[in-house]
């Protein structure tokens, strides 16, 4: 339960994005909650969905999915399949 509230933390390191009209703020937790990264209190349900929104700015401005994932994973020292699958919850649901 520690690696995924250090994986939200930590991935809101960066600039603050602005939310999007479309983003499903409970589907990427929803989606995350599916691959074992949970929030048990809204602050840190906003820095899980502030990361998310993170990854959808790099993604709107030049890295692509699999270079995310590979930065995300190797920064939090997670599996690649984790970091995809975040990636791949922020595209879907946020970006």
């Amino acid at each position: 339960m520690l690696r995924p509230l250090i994986l939200g933390a930590v991935i809101v390191v960066g600039i603050a994005v602005a939310p999007h009209a479309s983003a499903d703020n409970d589907g990427f937790l929803r989606a995350l909650s599916s691959n074992g990264i949970t929030a048990t209190n809204s602050s840190d349900q906003q820095k899980l969905i502030q990361g998310g929104k993170q990854i959808c700015y790099d993604l709107q401005h030049g890295k692509g999915p699999t270079e995310e994932a590979t930065q995300l994973a190797s920064t939090f020292k997670v599996s690649n399949s984790l970091a995809s699958a975040v990636v791949s919850a922020a595209q879907t649901q946020l970006c």
